[in-house]
């Protein structure tokens, strides 16, 4: 995702920062799991003949590394565009 750049300044910049509109990055962010945390037909099967407490379980850890990989994404995602931020305006000023 990339920013429009107006004047030295980034259009968009505190929309971009905020919680509310990281909907669209989100977009971008896959593991490779479906909205039910299941990958495909063969990884469905296979998880239909585990226990219901093995399925619980592997649903659940499953959850826990689809959070902490969205957490890192979300901060790769803010870092890249804080730092793309700094160097343009640093680039700007120096144009002025």
């Amino acid at each position: 995702m990339s920013c429009v750049f107006v004047a030295g300044e980034v259009s968009d910049w505190d929309s971009k920062m905020s919680d509310n509109n990281f909907d669209s990055a989100q977009e971008e962010f896959d593991d490779g799991l479906d909205e039910n945390l299941i990958r495909d037909d063969e990884d469905r099967k296979r998880l239909e003949q585990m226990t219901e407490k093995e399925r619980e379980q592997e649903l659940f850890n499953r959850i826990e590394k689809r959070e902490l990989m969205r957490t890192r994404y979300r901060e790769f995602y803010f870092t890249y565009l804080a730092n793309n931020y700094r160097i343009y305006s640093r680039i700007s000023r120096s144009h002025v």
